[in-house]
């Protein structure tokens, strides 16, 4: 069972949410246990493999405590298992990845073992996160805001994946087939990064909503991507929690930017190879983190300089680097069947040309001008068509929890 499932959706979910807000306005400590042995039984429906991985991990990690050589060898151990698991086929469950960055947020700031399991086994964030440290996590009492705003972006995520990217991955599927006109192969191209971004943007939205109906307020992971006029700039606003845990548990223990260029360069070249073998151990996973370095690169040194451009230039510079570099990430997860793409993909790719085309300032705008009656209807309506599509054509697993 995922996070996107009818069950989850319309029992799970409903019954875990509804007892933890009865619970704690009452009873806080029992509120907490309730949580916890919610996310227990996620995990199990998930998979016995999952649950069992998690709590041994999770146990291990409890133990070694402040104990920072222990700790150590504990990371590199999860390290050499997630890629060499990949490698050779071994036991592996989906979402493992972002349950081992968690398990090293604790070594760093480790919590009391009861804490340490309500963290390791909250559910909303189990599979494709975002990567939440220690101290982020903080459930309390839900307000009746928390409520409202947590169903609006538990709909808005659910609408991204199920309307958007679903429609847009036959589209995007385009881009590898020889057999299409170069048009609908560029179509395919601009339509992989958009599959991407609202499969992931959609799961992150789907995650904190859900987190806020337990009061819990999980880190942004994404800030209008699309918007970047550089490279440095795109990955300060793409998958952001990543990003920072990248940057402060290896860029900066590297020496981050402080020894000179060819050391930075250096440090940025093994980061962006690593997150790239983070997605798989595969050459498209590992061409898609030296494109990135390259640029990434490119624009520290001053040898290419955007700052220098015109606004439309940076950005179209940026989104041509995004879009080729999006394509080596899709080779492994798209299916390649020759199919056209259809009306939906089409209604998707303007969908999201929009968003690439409306400005940063007014996009944050159009949401506040509309009636707070009207946007609780059309959040219903999108609900229903949302509920509708998983009952009738199922989905495609989320790109992300298979890392």
């Amino acid at each position: 069972m995922g996070a996107l499932s009818l069950f989850c959706l319309c029992a799970f979910l409903p019954l875990s949410a509804a007892g933890y807000f009865v619970l704690s306005r009452f009873r806080p400590l029992w509120a907490r246990i309730f949580l916890g042995l919610c996310g227990a039984v996620f995990f199990v429906l998930s998979g016995w493999q999952f649950a069992l991985a998690a709590l041994l991990l999770l146990l291990l990690v409890r133990l070694c405590g402040q104990r920072k050589t222990s700790a150590v060898i504990l990371s590199l151990l999860c390290a050499f298992y997630m890629l060499f698991a990949r490698i050779f086929a071994w036991p592996y469950p989906e979402g493992m990845s972002f349950l081992l960055l968690g398990c090293v947020c604790l070594l760093r700031s480790p919590l009391s073992l009861p804490e340490t399991l309500e963290y390791g086994f909250f559910f909303p964030k189990a599979a494709a996160g975002p990567v939440t440290r220690t101290e982020e996590f903080r459930p309390g009492v839900p307000s009746e805001d928390d409520l409202f705003e947590g169903l609006h972006r538990l709909i808005l995520g659910l609408s991204q994946k199920l309307l958007l990217a679903d429609s847009l991955r036959r589209l995007a599927a385009c881009a590898f087939q020889s057999a299409f006109p170069w048009p609908l192969r560029l179509l395919g191209a601009v339509a992989c990064p958009l599959m991407v971004y609202f499969d992931f943007a959609g799961y992150t939205d789907m995650a904190l909503g859900m987190a806020r109906l337990f009061g819990v307020r999980l880190p942004e992971n994404f800030d209008r991507p699309f918007s970047a006029v550089s490279m440095r700039d795109f990955w300060r606003r793409w998958h952001m929690s990543l990003s920072r845990f990248l940057r402060d548990f290896m860029y900066i223990p590297l020496g981050g930017s402080r020894k000179g260029n060819a050391r930075t360069a250096l440090n940025l070249a093994l980061v962006f190879l690593l997150m790239g073998l983070w997605h798989g151990p595969n050459l498209p996973y590992l061409l898609f983190g030296v494109w990135n370095a390259l640029f990434v690169i490119l624009e520290h040194l001053k040898i290419l300089r955007p700052d220098r451009w015109s606004l439309p230039a940076r950005r179209l510079y940026t989104l041509t680097v995004v879009c080729a570099g999006f394509v080596c990430f899709c080779v492994p997860t798209l299916n390649t069947t020759l199919l056209p793409p259809d009306l939906p993909a089409l209604s998707a790719l303007i969908a999201g040309l929009v968003v690439l085309i409306v400005p940063e300032k007014s996009s944050d705008k159009i949401p506040k001008k509309i009636p707070a009656g009207l946007r609780a209807a059309l959040l219903l309506v999108l609900l229903v068509v949302c509920l509708a599509r998983l009952a009738g054509n199922g989905f495609s697993p989320f790109l992300y929890a298979g890392f």
